[in-house]
């Protein structure tokens, strides 16, 4: 089992190998697409082929050390199957990253879309077959499809691959400290874990794995919505107005809308637990204190877009590595204390919550009266389910929500959230009834005339 978790941390850990260059791109091609095509994709293309070139590096080095491994041949051949597989991934990324920084969201989800359902497929036949080696093989097959997709789609934008040093090097100097980002955060997100079953064993951090691992919808929901306002912070960059207009609304979408899956998660998760896996009935108790506290995660996200985008991510960096020294030191002490793995969830949600207020202040992305209105959907979660658990559930449930929903419509009024959402589903719907050019550009002109008229109204005052 050690040698198979090696295979796929190898695998995970493999796109590493941009240096925080990923995210660079990311933010650059997002704010220059549009005022200067021709520099942006010279920075996309200068780390793709940084990718080409330290993808195969990388798959030599995987494919001598499984030819030289003293280790079984199960070992070996899932090394030789890795190989080629981190090849694809590595420039598949990059590949997806420029997509996104231009806006294709559709299409990054329809090939996401694709390569997960033929993740499943494969893995399941092969692993059926093959065993663990089936399902590397089963991987490499759905990850093969989905650089296909994306090599194909970015071949029509006839983007000549070009090294420039100068390019790489002011690339590499900004993506470093996003790469320190990016590692802090990990540490910040992982420590639980480590602790867990350093202190606690295998055993407990299955039960908390199951935790994390329901919680981890929160944040596939959350990321799935409110990507494309990321983007366009991105693109915002040089404009002060806007991007905080961006903040401030995203910040709103984040705080009040989120709630709602966040409760639907600690409501249902007793329920598939209980049918299920009823083994790991201690989980439901670290669910419902690690999703409510992931409120705070949730509402920081849109901080720290606004941070990377006014360059300032040294910022999320000290935040970070401050919040994880203090989840360290909760849990050990919270632990020997004898609370176990419920320990563990506590000293991660005050983690969460000191992450909060150290980038909140640091940054000073939002006024403290806007910080202090974005918490009042958590006021609203803890009530209903505290109501719950009462005998008066429906009532208070219903008293609660009548008080909460006008105040929501209040906030996303002021803050030019109606609007902009409204836009956005008057494009989505004209592209998914496949409307005829015209009026697609003429809803989407709509929209952007909706959001102009925000921008000068605030500006005004």
């Amino acid at each position: 089992m050690g040698l198979r978790n090696t295979i796929i941390m190898l695998f995970n850990y493999s796109p590493y190998v941009y240096l925080g260059m990923d995210n660079e791109v990311y933010r650059k091609v997002a704010y220059l697409h549009e005022k200067d095509k021709e520099e942006a994709n010279k920075t996309f293309s200068t780390v793709l082929y940084w990718s080409l070139i330290s993808s195969v590096i990388l798959a030599l080095a995987i494919a001598i050390g499984a030819y030289i491994s003293p280790y079984s041949d199960e070992f070996k051949i899932g090394l030789y199957i890795l190989s080629p597989l981190v090849f694809l991934m590595i420039v598949g990324i990059i590949v997806n990253i420029y997509f996104s920084a231009i806006g294709r969201f559709k299409f990054n989800a329809t090939v996401e879309t694709i390569n997960v359902v033929a993740n499943s497929i494969f893995v399941v036949v092969l692993a059926y077959y093959f065993g663990f080696i089936g399902a590397i093989l089963g991987l490499f097959l759905s990850i093969l499809i989905r650089f296909v997709l994306y090599w194909h789609e970015i071949s029509k934008y006839r983007i000549p691959i070009i090294f420039e040093w100068k390019r790489f090097v002011d690339t590499f100097k900004n993506g470093i400290k996003l790469f320190t980002a990016s590692v802090a955060g990990t540490l910040y997100n992982q420590i639980d874990s480590l602790i867990t079953i350093l202190m606690l064993g295998p055993a407990a951090l299955g039960i908390y794995g199951i935790a994390t691992t329901i919680n981890s919808l929160i944040y596939g929901t959350y990321g799935s919505t409110i990507i494309p306002v990321g983007q366009r912070m991105y693109k915002s960059a040089g404009e002060e107005n806007k991007l905080k207009r961006y903040l401030d609304m995203l910040s709103g979408i984040s705080a009040y809308l989120m709630v709602f899956p966040i409760a639907a998660i600690v409501l249902v998760t007793p329920f598939i637990i209980d049918t299920f896996i009823p083994k790991f009935h201690d989980a439901i108790a670290i669910v419902g204190i690690l999703a409510v506290a992931s409120f705070f995660n949730v509402t920081l996200n849109p901080i720290s877009n606004y941070v990377v985008a006014k360059r300032k991510e040294n910022v999320i960096t000290i935040s970070t590595l401050i919040a994880a020294a203090v989840n360290l030191v909760l849990c050990i002490y919270l632990i020997q204390q004898g609370y176990g793995i419920a320990g563990v969830a506590y000293a991660t949600s005050i983690s969460y919550l000191v992450n909060f207020i150290l980038l909140m202040y640091l940054s000073k992305a939002l006024e403290w009266h806007k910080v202090v209105e974005d918490l009042i959907p958590l006021a609203y979660l803890v009530l209903v389910l505290w109501a719950w658990t009462t005998n008066w559930t429906i009532i208070l449930v219903s008293v609660f929500t009548l008080i909460y929903l006008p105040i929501l419509l209040f906030v996303f009024q002021k803050r030019g959230i109606l609007a902009y959402m409204l836009g956005v589903l008057q494009e989505f719907k004209v592209s998914a009834l496949g409307m005829p050019g015209r009026v697609h550009k003429t809803v989407k002109e709509k929209a952007k005339a909706a959001h102009s008229k925000i921008f000068r109204r605030k500006s005004k005052k």
